[in-house]
């Protein structure tokens, strides 16, 4: 007698077993075998509980659908890995080899269980595979948590999956006939039935989001540019390759403010979406073009961001370079070369004018210093920085030595920087003394040419500018960790008007004097580190170059 039970069960399987059918005729999607091998053994389920009412097949019938259904597990995750893209990924005949090995594991709890005694195998065969139908669930959840399944889809797969775990203690080969047991797996075969029939309405199958999201994957870390997503909340939850060597992004950054990640208020996708931003990096400050965008579901619901950071850094530098080179050339050298005809031309007339003769030796040695400096620049700016291993106050001690009395005397009465209160005249040079001082020794990362220029330039310019009658400047290196060099001179002051310029930029209106501290300034750029201005109490400058810790501090 067919029973309205009966007919739900046969219902139920004939459902399954249609939707088993198309699943393993989309089997291009990844994952559709293994799905399909889980919908036949579905159906057995349903079915072996109408023939034991049916007919009182009993046990017989029972046992059958359980060994059918203890396969289950093992083709289930095969699925999950697969069509999600997460997980082991192994193929449907790996699948297959498990569900043997489980059924095979179950043989001796069934003879066990047939004389009425229970046997360890069948509990930990029964954990074994609750834990892995279990694990296909979570990876289900990972991926609708990521986007990567629409939200009905993933709820479908999901109530599927439950039935799939429930029904695997309704598979127990105890009391196969019995009437509460037939209407369990009744039960669990509608669940299962209405689960995979949402997910199949929603799209399941006919698209493969774990290729698209291993593609996304794929395509993210192939980016030269740095890129990181953040979810809804603006929490960082990925970055590829690019970023995670960029900015030192540890996994105990995911999860965290984006902002705060980087310390920096990133641009919002509305509107330009697209800002200059100087950001620490493991290779010091860099500027970047940072573009922010929505990233949005199916339904074009926004669900995160994506952050894409282009360094710009060389690019900007050389601008400013070429920039403030421009600006010597219109403004300085046009100035220089105005007043050697006018002195030229004064000389001309009268040829025992001593103050004439000196301003002209003098502005022909302050043109021949700009060449010298634009040569070096050019020299020392081609190309990509170096990196070597430095130390600090080895470098400072040749710089020591190269600026010996007289060496200096070339930039006396032509130097860049025009100091406050420098009215007297330079001071003698053949009494000059660079002292070095290490408070902490280690080791940096770094262009050893373009540290040392940049600190020739400091010391050159503090012995030039000097108004006492031993000029003396003492460079102070603090190497533990992120390295600091200090070049302290004395009186006159650096103008508050060029610290400015240099820390803040080039603007038409509103230049510097001349190229030795901008070659210094765009020096340090260069090498990823800051350049600090400070007046001591006695009038003095303090100059510090810091650069940035790539090695992870001293040594």
């Amino acid at each position: 007698m067919v029973t309205p039970t009966v007919a739900v069960d046969l219902a139920a399987a004939g459902t399954l077993l249609a939707v088993g059918v198309w699943t393993l005729w989309r089997q291009s999607v990844p994952g559709a075998v293994a799905l399909g091998v889980v919908m036949l053994a579905a159906a057995l389920f349903p079915a072996a509980a109408a023939v034991t009412q049916l007919w009182s097949a009993g046990a017989a019938v029972s046992l059958h659908a359980v060994f059918s259904w203890r396969t289950v597990p093992s083709f289930w995750l095969a699925f999950a890995a697969a069509y999600t893209g997460r997980g082991p990924q192994f193929g449907t005949g790996l699948a297959a080899v498990a569900a043997v090995v489980a059924v095979a594991w179950q043989l001796p709890a069934v003879l066990w269980t047939v004389t009425e005694r229970w046997s360890w195998f069948l509990e930990l065969g029964w954990l074994l595979l609750v834990a892995t139908a279990v694990y296909a669930e979570l990876l289900l959840v990972r991926a609708g948590a990521a986007g990567d399944l629409p939200a009905r889809q993933t709820a479908g797969l999901l109530v599927f999956g439950a039935a799939v775990t429930a029904s695997l203690g309704a598979a127990l080969p105890t009391s196969g006939s019995g009437p509460t047991l037939s209407v369990v797996r009744t039960v669990v075969a509608v669940i299962a039935v209405g689960g995979i029939c949402v997910a199949v309405a929603d799209g399941a199958l006919r698209r493969a989001p774990g290729a698209d999201r291993l593609a996304r994957e794929r395509l993210l870390e192939s980016m030269r540019e740095a890129a990181v997503v953040t979810d809804r909340e603006g929490r960082l939850a990925d970055a590829n390759a690019a970023a995670r060597d960029a900015f030192g992004v540890e996994p105990t950054a995911f999860g965290r403010s984006v902002e705060s990640v980087f310390d920096a208020t990133l641009p919002e996708p509305d509107g330009a979406g697209r800002e200059t931003l100087t950001i620490e990096t493991t290779d010091g400050r860099r500027t970047f073009v940072v573009s922010a965008d929505r990233v949005t579901d199916d339904g074009g619901e926004s669900v995160g961001r994506i952050y894409l950071f282009r360094d710009v850094t060389e690019r900007l530098t050389d601008k400013r370079r070429l920039d403030v080179l421009g600006r010597v050339l219109r403004h300085n050298l046009r100035n220089d070369l105005d007043a050697t005809r006018a002195f030229a031309e004064r000389l001309a007339t009268a040829p025992d004018d001593d103050a004439a003769r000196r301003r002209l030796h003098d502005l022909a040695r302050k043109l021949a210093d700009t060449g010298e400096t634009v040569a070096e620049m050019e020299r020392l700016f081609a190309g990509q920085p170096s990196r070597e291993s430095v130390d600090p106050s080895a470098v400072a001690e040749r710089v020591a030595a190269a600026c010996e009395p007289g060496d200096t005397a070339r930039k006396a009465d032509g130097g860049d920087t025009v100091r406050e209160s420098d009215q007297t005249a330079a001071a003698d040079t053949s009494a000059t003394q660079v002292t070095v001082t290490t408070r902490t020794s280690g080791t940096a990362e770094t262009d050893p040419e373009l540290l040392r220029a940049a600190l020739v330039e400091l010391v050159d310019n503090g012995l030039t500018h000097a108004t006492a009658a031993r000029p003396t400047v003492e460079v102070v290196v603090d190497a533990d960790g992120q390295t600091e060099i200090a070049v302290r001179d004395g009186e006159p002051a650096i103008p508050a008007r060029e610290r400015e310029i240099l820390v803040e930029g080039e603007e038409p209106l509103r230049h510097g004097s001349g190229l030795g501290l901008w070659f210094v300034a765009l020096a340090v750029r260069r090498l990823g580190g800051d350049l600090r201005f400070a007046q001591r109490a006695d009038g003095g400058n303090v100059v510090t170059i810091t650069l940035p810790d790539r090695d992870g501090g001293g040594q």
